[in-house]
């Protein structure tokens, strides 16, 4: 290597090292503050405006995702915001389409986490446009496309997710990053299980709970766990999902991961409302939906709704379930869920059957919301 390239790497791993060093410090005093007083701050605090206490804010954000969604709503909000007013050494020419790339993607990944499913795809493709134009960001363009594909997944476009996170994960085994395959792998399960296909949904959580456990991933290993559980309970295996449940909610207590929490408490619900308790498990889904209402999680609290409705509907309280049912499916059609949207109509309809609705209909589900929104003279005429 050229001497005048050596010098330059050893700045770069230098400046990397001292960055490094002083954020979680100057992190640490921002995150102390109210957050109507991190621009004030920033302002005030010339230590601060570097890539490298940007680049910690997110990775905070990354870890919040799973504990407190809304900061880190916040903390990319704020990234976002600032990041044009920092500026990399010369000797590291990637830096700052990273920090941007990075930004867009952690920004998608929290509006995911804060159910705005629309706006996470469009932060997702923001981040990969970034990420494109540098072909070293090869990594990093996989992983914004990752999230996009769950995004697009969940708006009802699941073939073309599935073709993006092959592509993606072709990636991450290229480069040997067994993180990063493994979240595709995760992404791909959560595809089978809302498509209906449990068995291949626990085959592909279970080969991921191995990978997970083999490279010291402890939170993939506690999302697993919990999503084994729920394969199980519809499985009707119930010893298994009670193995996998009461794993998964301790492990998200002892690991802090309060946001996930709730989806271990619902698992065990359906096995109350399994075995004919029904008013046991409508107490605990309620609990569930309080505490995700109380988070600002309106859509994930609307989707425990469907579950409660159900309950309902084994009780027999037809009235109080048709009510609920019409205004979930306005909510979800308002935020392009289709799936979520055709599984509340089934209740207005009197026709639900618990988590049978077709690939098919969810398409066709996704089509006419696409076309009330943007040609409804097509569909109302005068």
């Amino acid at each position: 290597m050229h001497p005048a390239k050596v010098a330059e790497l050893k700045q770069y791993v230098e400046w990397q090292a001292s960055g490094r060093e002083r954020a979680p410090e100057i992190t640490q005093a921002m995150l102390a503050l109210d957050p109507a007083a991190w621009d004030g701050w920033f302002t005030a605090t010339p230590a601060a405006r570097d890539p490298l206490t940007l680049h910690h804010l997110l990775e905070t954000a990354h870890g919040d995702l799973d504990r407190d969604p809304p900061r880190a709503l916040a903390l990319t909000g704020f990234v976002l915001r600032h990041m044009s007013e920092v500026s990399a050494p010369p000797f590291a020419p990637l830096a700052d389409a990273l920090l941007r790339g990075s930004a867009w993607m952690e920004r998608g990944n929290a509006l995911y986490h804060t159910d705005d499913v629309r706006g996470a795809l469009a932060a997702y493709v923001t981040a990969a446009g970034i990420f494109s134009s540098e072909p070293p960001l090869e990594i990093d363009l996989a992983a914004a496309r990752r999230g996009e594909a769950l995004a697009r997944h969940t708006l009802g476009e699941t073939e073309t997710a599935l073709s993006i996170l092959g592509e993606a994960l072709a990636v991450f085994e290229g480069a040997r990053d067994r993180r990063g395959a493994l979240r595709c792998r995760f992404y791909l399960g959560v595809i089978e299980f809302d498509l209906h296909r449990y068995e291949r949904a626990a085959a592909i959580f279970s080969s991921a709970l191995e990978e997970a456990a083999a490279i010291g991933d402890e939170d993939s290993v506690t999302r697993l766990h919990n999503n084994l559980g729920h394969c199980a309970e519809l499985l009707q295996d119930r010893a298994a999902a009670i193995e996998h449940l009461t794993k998964a909610l301790k492990l998200f207590e002892e690991r802090g991961m309060t946001a996930e929490r709730p989806r271990a408490i619902l698992g065990l619900a359906h096995l109350l409302a399994d075995d004919g308790l029904l008013e046991r498990a409508l107490v605990e889904m309620k609990a569930v939906q309080s505490a995700l209402l109380a988070s600002g999680r309106k859509l994930q609290a609307a989707a425990t709704a469907l579950d409660i409705l159900e309950i309902l509907t084994l009780a027999g309280d037809e009235e109080r379930v048709y009510a609920t049912a019409a205004e979930l499916v306005v909510t979800f059609a308002r935020a392009g869920l289709a799936r979520e949207a055709m599984r509340a109509l089934t209740f207005v309809r009197g026709e639900a059957a618990r988590r049978t609705l077709r690939t098919e209909q969810v398409a066709a589900a996704w089509r006419f919301m696409h076309r009330l929104e943007t040609e409804p003279r097509t569909i109302f005429h005068a």
